[in-house]
């Protein structure tokens, strides 16, 4: 937009300059986008439902005082 608003020469050294940025902040911005989605993706790897966590928890008692019930 600052080109077109300012008639910078297409091929000039500004012109140059300015796409080079341009191409080079979109690249920074993919790479950061990528890496944010697969930051997510191992994080939902890792994630445990809070009432996952609570049916673990029951299962692990019963079976423990199951064990010490045979004992």
């Amino acid at each position: 937009m600052y080109i077109t608003q300012r008639g910078v020469p297409r091929r000039s050294a500004r012109w140059v300059s300015l796409k080079t940025l341009s191409a080079a902040c979109l690249v920074v911005s993919i790479a950061a986008a990528v890496g944010s989605v697969t930051n997510i993706i191992d994080a939902l790897k890792l994630f445990v439902p809070m009432w996952m966590n609570a049916r673990t928890a029951n299962v692990d008692r019963q079976s423990s005082s199951s064990t010490s019930s045979q004992a």
